[in-house]
């Protein structure tokens, strides 16, 4: 994984605020990456879209892409549901 340049406390700030915004309980996150949502038509087709429209390329498909975004998002989560300090240091370096 790449290095990143973030504290803890920054990414699980963000990310509860991220989930406050949008009105989504955090205790219920992993459902936003469960096989049924990940595999959805409709969802593949909006990233395929979004690729064209954006100019973007990726080789990964919709499914891929989440998998890799919770692979990055579960550690911080999982602290955050825990009411721990997430440490990235021991997830990303």
């Amino acid at each position: 994984m790449p290095n990143h340049d973030f504290g803890g406390h920054d990414i699980t700030e963000a990310l509860k605020q991220t989930f406050r915004n949008r009105g989504t309980d955090l205790k219920n996150q992993s459902e936003n990456f469960a096989p049924p949502f990940r595999n959805l038509k409709e969802k593949q087709v909006q990233w395929k879209a979004f690729l064209r429209k954006t100019d973007l390329k990726s080789e990964n498909s919709f499914k891929i892409l989440i998998e890799k975004i919770q692979k990055f998002l579960d550690p911080p989560l999982d602290s955050i549901s825990y009411q721990e300090e997430f440490e990235p240091s021991k997830y990303f370096f």
